[in-house]
């Protein structure tokens, strides 16, 4: 299954099980549908989640998401995220567990995408968020790609604007199904 093979392309659940040459194999890869991988930060602190406002123009222009995004050819998720919190918002992070796994396809796309959530730890100057909230009512995030980000209570989610794919589960942290994600 795609779940265990983040550095191919293709799932292998997408390929028949006979046994074929590499010829037909490679051309069954080509036309097999492609699942998009996208790792995504669910970062918490002091009872609020961090959400970002998609660029007015962009691709679902306007629509709410967690930060995150497309993993590379040869990068573990937890690498990819690192590298996307760098690249959105400035910041260096520990990758804690999955928490949340969904496959989800878009109208506007002809693509299949996996969304993976993970607890995100945010660092700064050696210290983690938790350990800096005290002198800091909220550790720097810099805006570097979205239109807004707020940081929001779980409860006030479905007050915004999601994307599709990430609504099962913003609808699962608005009902408190995952407390005390910081220590989970």
């Amino acid at each position: 299954r795609c779940l265990s093979d983040w550095s191919s392309d293709v799932c292998s659940s997408d390929l028949p099980k006979r046994k074929r040459s590499r010829k037909q194999l490679f051309e069954l890869t080509l036309r097999s549908s492609f699942m998009i991988r996208v790792v995504t930060g669910i970062i918490e602190l002091q009872g609020q989640l961090l959400i970002c406002q998609r660029r007015r123009g962009s691709v679902f222009a306007l629509k709410w998401e967690f930060p995150g995004g497309k993993v590379r050819r040869g990068e573990t998720p937890w690498e990819a995220l690192t590298r996307e919190l760098r690249e959105e918002l400035a910041v260096e992070a520990r990758i804690g567990r999955q928490i949340y796994q969904v496959q989800h396809r878009y109208a506007e796309t002809d693509e299949e995408y996996q969304l993976s959530f993970f607890l995100v730890t945010l660092l700064t100057a050696n210290r983690t968020t938790s350990e800096r909230h005290a002198i800091h009512a909220f550790p720097p995030v810099r805006n570097r790609v979205f239109e807004r980000i707020r940081w929001v209570r779980p409860a006030d989610l479905q007050r915004y604007d999601f994307l599709a794919g990430d609504r099962s589960l913003v609808a699962r942290l608005a009902r408190s199904e995952f407390l005390n994600l910081t220590t989970a």
